[in-house]
């Protein structure tokens, strides 16, 4: 907890000690003395009761968002369950917004998070300088997110050319290519409405009943994005914005995209199905050797210099 007297209780301290000191010379010392006890009595107060009020102080948050990018500003519904009278709650970081309120209530505090990372709880100030205004006492409570908050870096705007890509079998990447929209997986009865030319004639023959091919479906396209954060700073903050601007650009295009990065246990790669799942991936990423991309995709390495 930190302390600091207010200009109010900086006057009343230096009034009670220039009180003090003149009191054997005034006409009516005991009016002087219940002057000098009063004035007492409140600055002891006002000096007691925001340290007694803070210490007994209780946050939770009641709602919060999941997902957030660096530098945007979200909601956290906080619950003040118990607190003074008059308190002030801000989220602890440069310039953020301060919201009064008392206890019991509930209040929409401001949140700009200005660092990429994951968040299991925030960090509160709270700071009262009541009854009187003599000393302003704040103190910073971590309050516990029931969900992790994933901050994820603001993305660069970027263009990336897609190239063929190779198959993922449960979300690992593999060496072997797929052939795609020439290749022949199998053959099946004909029906009402099959092109004439899909016709498989020597099967057809054997059978004694019209068969038409079925091929394998193109393989989409994709490329696959290498993020290495090793170099640590804004060096690295820079690769995440960018990497995030190249996965969106390839998503938008409708393209497959495996994410190489580093991640707390070791080195990830992830086929990515939407742009929020590669915000959650970057938000996590470490630094570190990231994962290695699948054999034959076309691969974007992004490092810093």
């Amino acid at each position: 907890m930190k302390l600091r007297p207010t200009l109010l209780g900086i006057a009343l301290g230096v009034a009670l000690v220039a009180v003090a000191a003149r009191a054997p010379s005034v006409a009516d010392p005991q009016l002087a003395g219940a002057v000098v006890a009063v004035a007492v009595m409140v600055l002891a107060v006002g000096v007691c009761w925001p340290v007694v009020a803070l210490l007994g102080t209780r946050l939770r948050i009641e709602t919060a968002a999941e997902d957030v990018l660096v530098g945007d500003t979200t909601v956290v519904r906080v619950r003040v369950e118990r607190g003074p009278s008059s308190l002030r709650l801000r989220y602890r970081g440069a310039d953020q917004e301060a919201v009064w309120c008392a206890a019991p209530r509930t209040v929409d505090l401001p949140v700009r998070v200005d660092q990429r990372g994951v968040l299991v709880a925030l960090d509160v100030d709270v700071v009262t300088d009541g009854p009187f205004g003599v000393l302003r006492a704040w103190r910073t409570l971590r309050l516990p997110l029931e969900a992790p908050l994933y901050v994820a870096p603001s993305p660069l705007h970027a263009q990336v050319d897609l190239g063929v890509v190779s198959e993922l079998a449960d979300g690992d990447p593999v060496a072997s290519l797929r052939a795609g929209g020439d290749t022949i997986r199998s053959v099946r009865p004909y029906v009402p409405g099959d092109p004439a030319h899909l016709v498989h004639w020597p099967t057809s023959a054997r059978l004694g009943a019209p068969v038409v091919r079925e091929f394998e479906p193109p393989s989409p396209p994709g490329v696959a994005v290498i993020a290495d954060l090793s170099a640590g700073g804004a060096a690295a903050e820079a690769v995440a914005s960018r990497a995030s601007g190249v996965v969106r650009d390839a998503l938008a295009q409708g393209g497959r995209v495996v994410l190489c990065t580093s991640g707390l246990d070791g080195p990830v790669a992830r086929d990515l199905r939407s742009v929020h799942d590669a915000d959650r991936q970057l938000a996590a990423a470490m630094g570190g050797a990231p994962a290695s991309p699948p054999r034959g995709w076309d691969v974007v390495e992004l490092v810093a210099g």
